[in-house]
């Protein structure tokens, strides 16, 4: 039973509306695991292209059911319109009681949202993974006041988040604040392991400082003012750098890193299913987002004990500056390489920040709440009905 009574969805469509794989779909095939785990069935629509094979094998893998087919216009209307005919055609057999449309961006997921309101009588639920920091088009705001008026509730992951949304694209008569969840049943307690392991593999010294960054190597993420500052870091202190994530920029980012001298000190591995050993591997976490905030990335190092300097901080984000991690500004290489600098320098404070993190990471951010969460929102919603501990403007309480 949700909180009040009602009775717990039994069935669950998450409808992915992916261009990538990254932080969004890693987010879903944990609640996909912990909804199973709970007692809801659930399936997930995920677009048809090879990119994604694997990602379906992963929900498999956790006992969801994959649809796949086309729900968005990037090869065009003919093949949108056929995808959400199939998809159409599985809601009305399937009939879920809760569709759950998660978009990369404030874009999309119109005809997803639109099909499962027309076809069934589910909770219909939206979270906007990114949203707009600037001025949106007209075509937008249409777009996003069609979605809003169509969905029950739709789900912020932060403080930060929400805001930018009320000020770009108004705010949704229910409007949920849902942080993502971390899996803490796969933190280990002693990483040499794996830390060895992977240190091996890439020619690092035991005892060398590493930084690490997870996050796809695009437009928007800061990697290339990550790798000026950690230029910067590296002439004053010695240690290393693991870039982990794939993307459109790979190429120009190595022609960086050759530029800046830093050839055998910058490490890319590649995009990794599962990142986690990685992390073991480290001492810092970085993240230098010129835009965005909600990193599931940065959840499990925080986790893992791992100290973080990132730049979105603030009331209602994960990392409480000076407590649980340090803050820099975003696109400001100096003040980024300031705080790199810091941690690199003393192992003390990296324990300290490491553990404020991981106290804060497995009291607030466990999935096993944050599934809770998601089934207790699909409960009431539909009633018109926002769980009081969940609006989004208790997010700078977290």
């Amino acid at each position: 039973m949700t909180r009040g009574g009602r009775p717990a969805p039994q069935r669950v469509l998450l409808a992915l509306q992916s261009v990538a794989v990254g932080g969004m779909e890693a987010q879903c095939v944990l609640l996909a695991e912990q909804f199973g785990a709970m007692g809801t069935a659930v399936s997930v629509v995920l677009p048809p292209e090879g990119t994604f094979d694997a990602l379906a094998e992963r929900f498999r893998g956790v006992g969801a059911h994959v649809v796949r087919c086309e729900t968005d216009s990037r090869r065009g209307r003919i093949a949108q319109l056929r995808g959400l005919a199939h998809l159409a055609r599985f809601v009305r057999r399937w009939r879920p009681d809760a569709v759950h449309v998660h978009t990369g961006g404030a874009t999309g997921g119109v005809g997803v949202v639109a099909s499962a309101r027309l076809l069934s009588d589910a909770t219909v639920v939206l979270t906007e993974h990114n949203v707009p920091f600037a001025e949106a088009g007209k075509r937008l705001r249409f777009a996003t006041r069609m979605k809003d008026s169509l969905v029950h509730s739709v789900v912020t992951l932060s403080a930060r988040n929400a805001a930018e949304r009320r000020r770009w694209l108004g705010e949704p008569r229910r409007f949920v604040g849902i942080p993502p969840g971390v899996d803490l049943r796969g933190i280990r307690d002693e990483r040499a392991g794996p830390r060895g392991h992977i240190r091996g593999s890439l020619g690092l010294a035991p005892d060398a400082v590493v930084l690490v960054s997870v996050c796809r190597l695009a437009e928007g993420k800061g990697v290339d003012d990550l790798i000026r500052a950690f230029a910067r870091v590296r002439s004053e202190a010695a240690c290393e750098l693991i870039l982990v994530g794939d993307g459109p920029l790979r190429d120009e980012l190595h022609r960086l890193v050759s530029d800046l001298g830093l050839g055998g000190h910058v490490h890319f591995a590649g995009y990794q299913p599962d990142p986690a050993s990685f992390l073991d591997a480290s001492d810092i976490f970085a993240l230098a987002v010129r835009q965005g905030s909600g990193s599931v990335a940065l959840l499990e190092a925080m986790a893992r004990g791992i100290p973080a300097v990132i730049t979105h901080c603030g009331p209602g984000e994960f990392v409480v500056a000076d407590k649980t991690g340090f803050c820099a500004a975003a696109g400001d290489q100096e003040s980024l390489a300031r705080a790199l600098l810091v941690l690199v320098r003393d192992p003390e404070r990296r324990h300290a920040l490491g553990a404020g993190g991981a106290s804060r990471a497995r009291e607030r951010f466990g999935i096993e709440q944050v599934a809770r969460d998601h089934l207790e929102t699909y409960g009431l919603a539909k009633d018109r009905a926002v769980p009081a501990h969940l609006g989004a403007r208790r997010l700078d309480d977290w």
